[in-house]
């Protein structure tokens, strides 16, 4: 401790006030989360208490440029929120012999741009499809790649049939089906 005219300072190491703060920094991350997805469009209808399940059963996902976030034919079990960064979907399109793709050459496949997304924009609601089986989850597409350093928020198949599937723009995105029964 220092004597600071009449008071008293002390200080701290890095690791002691890392101890110190424990569960704090869960309650940090929780707030700031909150806070960025308050500002998401289609996220303001739902309630306080449907926001905070949504956060405490979903994670932060960082992407570096160049990262391939999921690829065209993977598990479609949870969808992404741009928090901060750039992504692009591309599908995989078959080419004829005789036209050239992005290796050249002809035939073969080649990628095509179709969505680009940036800070408060969503991807990967083919998690919310109907799928045949109960436990399956609907396959993905498309292929994301980060563009530029991303934050992501990352929530899952349950959690978004739970509380996310009835927001309009969810629904119109994908086309949501709900399995009904006869």
């Amino acid at each position: 401790s220092v004597d600071a005219g009449g008071g008293r300072l002390y200080c701290l190491s890095r690791r002691d006030f890392e101890t110190m703060l424990g569960p704090l920094r869960e309650v940090f991350e929780s707030n700031r989360i909150l806070r960025s997805l308050s500002n998401v469009q289609f996220l303001q209808g739902l309630s306080e208490r449907e926001m905070t399940a949504v956060v405490h059963h979903s994670s932060s996902e960082w992407f570096q440029a160049g990262d391939c976030v999921y690829s065209e034919g993977d598990a479609a079990d949870r969808m992404f929120i741009v928090l901060s960064g750039e992504a692009e979907a591309k599908v995989i399109q078959e080419q004829p012999p005789g036209v050239e793709g992005e290796g050249g050459g002809g035939g073969g496949d080649a990628a095509q741009t179709v969505f680009a997304f940036k800070e408060g924009e969503f991807f990967g609601v083919e998690c919310g499809d109907a799928v045949e089986a109960e436990g399956d989850n609907p396959l993905r597409r498309t292929t994301v790649t980060a563009t530029r350093r991303m934050e992501c928020w990352s929530i899952r198949r349950g959690i978004f049939l739970k509380f996310l599937s009835h927001i309009p723009e969810l629904v119109s995105a994908v086309g949501l089906r709900k399995k009904t029964t006869a």
